[in-house]
């Protein structure tokens, strides 16, 4: 029986590692596009993208500027939908209770934390709620 080179070997497998490489997937990325601040709310608009595809758009609650001690989140910013409420969104803000609309999938870090919240109104398409969203309340 005849020995393979050692040299073919390690080219086969180059190129076996090369060819695996090649049929991975490439994680989808986000891009903010614009800012909006409507109602005393402040929203990241940002597209999922795949490659230089965009494949989805929704809005993230990055902040609350406003006075009023209850809030609604709406379902949709400029027909847009919220699936997010942004990290330190309302950190340490004097809002009492707030009612976040069916849609909304990710609670993100310390999103509440510190803040006067005494309910929220958590629909059940929320997947996600990060670590500390709601420390000190």
């Amino acid at each position: 029986m005849k020995k393979i080179p050692k040299i073919i070997v390690c080219l086969l497998l180059i190129v076996l590692a090369l060819s695996f490489t090649a049929c991975t997937q490439k994680a989808a990325t986000e891009q903010e596009v614009r800012t909006v601040e409507l109602d005393g709310l402040k929203y990241s608009i940002i597209n999922t993208l795949d490659g230089d595809t965009v494949t989805d758009t929704y809005a993230k609650v990055t902040g609350y500027v406003g006075a009023a001690e209850n809030v609604t989140i709406p379902a949709t910013v400029e027909d847009i939908k919220v699936l997010t409420i942004g990290g330190l969104a309302f950190y340490s803000k004097s809002v009492k209770s707030i009612t976040l609309p069916e849609g909304v999938t990710t609670i993100e870090n310390f999103a509440f934390g510190y803040s006067d919240i005494i309910s929220v109104d958590i629909p059940s398409t929320v997947t996600r709620i990060g670590d500390y969203a709601f420390i000190h309340c």
